[in-house]
């Protein structure tokens, strides 16, 4: 039914992004993830990413997923911003761990 609505909606292009943008969704612990689905997301982006950088990519990500379904602090997410909230709470617990000055 949802799908039957996206293609009603948006283009074949268009569905194919959301598609892939809704595997970086870190509910039920990153159960999303599509590491497939991310490369080809990449591949529509030939400016930004080039052969060599889409094959660096495919090992980051692989770094990525582990790294986030290990991490305690990545667990019980219920969405993007959830996600970016916690990368950001963590960069500045790695840069300034003793706190504000």
């Amino acid at each position: 039914m949802q799908l039957q609505e996206l293609n009603n909606r948006f283009n074949e292009v268009n569905t194919e992004l959301l598609l892939c943008v809704a595997c970086l969704s870190p509910i039920d612990a990153f159960s999303s993830f599509d590491k497939r689905k991310l490369l080809h997301l990449a591949e529509f982006y030939p400016i930004e990413f080039s052969s060599i950088e889409i094959n660096l990519l495919d090992n980051q990500l692989e770094s990525y997923i582990i790294d986030m379904t290990s991490h305690q602090g990545f667990l019980n997410l219920s969405g993007l911003t959830d996600l970016a909230t916690r990368m950001i709470l963590n960069l500045v617990m790695v840069l300034a761990p003793e706190g504000p000055r």
